[in-house]
């Protein structure tokens, strides 16, 4: 039985605390993240007062969300709390010494798609999750799920310590070595698909040569791919195409600061192409798949039915980018092949992200 903590999350303790102290609140960082977070704020009933930033990105009356962004040398002081955005902040332990800083999985404040992901969503559909729980195939997806919840809810890293993976996408209970043309969906530079060949190498001693479909509609990325695997043996398709259920054009958010979280978005800056799995590969008998394309699985995995149904690829999804995609995705691929075992692994620990699904047709 899946055990979940009804527990207030940490950041919304603290920042209740300090409101009855009388201290201000303060968001470290001035980008997306920082927007999500006070969405996070926004959507609890909390309040803060101000976004801060490092000397060198402050300018003199700048405003986010009709919030002031401070410099934040100006506000180290011991009458405040600082919420960061920013994960892997390089000046965090002089900044801990100077002020108050929760340091714990910021990420669970987040919003998620257009709501959170905390301990009330994770009650109301406590009949799915446990469903999906007992399905699992060994007792580290188990865990890793249950811990995953649990680090949403209360916020604390301690949750999930013991359940951090290193290498994405190959740990999921599943031999590659019959796999002659691969896809992947969020190729970003390259990174996962010479892990893929990497570990197709280490499994059967050859180089992979087979065929693979390498989707990335992010220029930027798409020139970093060509040069990171110009030297692979494999035949590689250049898609500068996102996956999708259906043949067309979409608005695209595209961010020089985060290459690897551009996403389909209704109110991107950049128009891009967008494809079915199913009419990219057309005949090729696909043997994996993987998606990390900011939220758009599920409809890549619509416009991929056919392959599915026909091949039984592996497939190495990511199900963290809404809080939806943990219920719904397997949910979905059950549908299509009801043979298909399922693990979950976690990576890129500590915070409550990278969280991935892998299906594996018995």
């Amino acid at each position: 039985m899946i055990k979940i903590k009804n527990e207030e999350n940490i950041f919304v303790h603290e920042i209740r605390k300090a409101r009855k102290e009388g201290k201000k609140v303060y968001i470290l960082g001035a980008a997306l993240g920082a927007v999500r977070i006070a969405g996070g704020l926004n959507y609890r009933n909390l309040e803060f007062d101000a976004f801060v930033v490092d000397s060198e990105y402050y300018k003199e009356g700048s405003m986010l969300l009709d919030k002031h962004i401070y410099c934040l040398d100006d506000v180290m002081e011991s009458d405040c709390i600082i919420i960061r955005s920013i994960a892997n902040y390089p000046k965090l332990d002089s900044l801990k010494e100077k002020t108050y800083l929760v340091d714990e999985d910021v990420l669970s404040l987040s919003m998620v798609a257009s709501a959170p992901f905390d301990y009330e969503f994770v009650k109301t559909h406590i009949n799915e999750f446990q469903s999906l729980y007992d399905i699992l195939q060994d007792d580290k997806s188990r865990q890793v799920m249950e811990a995953y919840l649990n680090q949403k809810i209360t916020g604390r890293f301690k949750e999930m310590e013991a359940v951090w993976d290193k290498q994405q996408y190959f740990g999921g209970g599943y031999n590659l070595s019959g796999v002659e043309c691969m896809v992947d969906c969020g190729a970003f530079t390259g990174d996962s698909f010479l892990a893929f060949c990497d570990e197709y190498e280490r499994i059967t001693g050859v180089k992979f040569r087979g065929k693979a479909y390498l989707l990335e509609p992010d220029e930027h990325n798409q020139q970093q791919i060509r040069m990171n695997c110009q030297d692979s043996e494999a035949d590689i398709k250049y898609l500068k195409i996102g996956a999708w259920n259906q043949e067309g054009t979409l608005a695209f958010q595209s961010d020089e600061n985060q290459r690897d979280a551009g996403k389909i978005d209704d109110s991107g800056n950049v128009i891009i192409q967008v494809d079915t799995i199913d009419h990219i590969v057309r005949n090729d008998k696909v043997g994996f798949i993987k998606m990390d394309i900011e939220g758009a699985e599920l409809n890549a995995l619509k416009g991929a039915a056919g392959t599915i149904v026909r091949d039984r690829p592996i497939l190495a999804v990511c199900v963290y980018h809404k809080r939806e995609d943990l219920l719904e995705i397997p949910e979905y691929i059950h549908s299509l092949y009801d043979g298909y075992r399922f693990y979950i692994r976690a990576y890129g620990g500590p915070y409550s992200i990278e969280l991935v699904l892998f299906a594996v047709a018995e």
